[in-house]
């Protein structure tokens, strides 16, 4: 349980690896779907793997308000 902007927060969260030979994903609606998958399963955190995604990944995950740890 960790206290993040005065509210508790319990981490719960998973590997991301969209893609094992490093393609980027070709559109936004790509990462709705995935994402939401994510949410679906009570997920609040996703650790990166392998490598940083682009700025359009991180917007998305800030407005749906899951955590990034970059891995």
């Amino acid at each position: 349980m960790f206290n993040i902007n005065g509210k508790k927060v319990l981490i719960r969260g998973a590997a991301w690896a969209p893609d094992l030979l490093f393609r980027w994903r070709s559109s936004e609606q790509d990462w709705t779907r995935d994402l939401a998958y994510v949410r679906d399963m009570g997920m609040n955190t996703i650790r990166l793997e392998g490598r940083l995604d682009r700025d359009e990944f991180f917007e998305k995950t800030d407005r749906l308000g899951i955590l990034v740890m970059p891995g």
